[in-house]
C-alpha cells in the first residue's frame, strides 16, 4: 500500500485543505497520514474526515524520548515518522512511501505516477 505522510504541526486549515485536496485530486487510493499536535481544532478535522486522512494526533511536550521537544518539528517528525511506520510495517510493505511538507506542497498530479 502506498503511503503519504507528513508533520502538519500548527498549520493553517488552508494550507492543509491544499495539501490533502489537491492529493486526493490526484490519488484517492494511498492512505494519507498525518501528524497534527492536540488539540485537533474541529475545522482541522474536518477537512481530515472529507479527505480520508489517518490523523496521529501527538504532544510536543510529551515526545519520547523527552529531550525531542527542544527541536523543531521539521527534526523531531523523522522518529515520530519512523516508528509510526515500524509499527505497521506489514501494511506498506512493499509499498511506496512519500514524506511531503504538509504546509507548502500542492500536488499537480498523482505523486506515484512517475515511480
Amino acid at each position: 500500500r502506498d503511503l503519504v505522510t507528513g508533520m502538519a504541526k500548527d498549520i493553517p486549515p488552508e494550507n492543509l485543505a491544499t495539501f490533502v485536496g489537491s492529493l486526493r485530486e490526484h490519488n484517492a487510493r494511498a492512505d494519507v497520514v498525518l501528524f497534527v499536535n492536540t488539540p485537533i481544532s474541529s475545522r482541522h478535522q474536518k477537512i481530515c474526515d472529507a479527505h480520508d486522512v489517518i490523523v496521529v494526533e501527538f504532544s510536543p511536550d510529551k515526545l519520547e524520548p523527552p529531550e525531542l521537544s527542544k527541536y523543531h518539528p521539521s527534526t523531531y517528525r523523522w522518529p515520530l515518522i519512523k516508528n509510526w511506520l515500524q509499527a505497521r510495517q506489514p501494511r506498506y510493505e512493499g509499498g511506496r512511501v512519500l514524506l511531503a511538507d504538509v504546509r507548502d506542497t500542492a500536488f499537480q498530479s498523482d505523486p506515484f505516477a512517475e515511480f
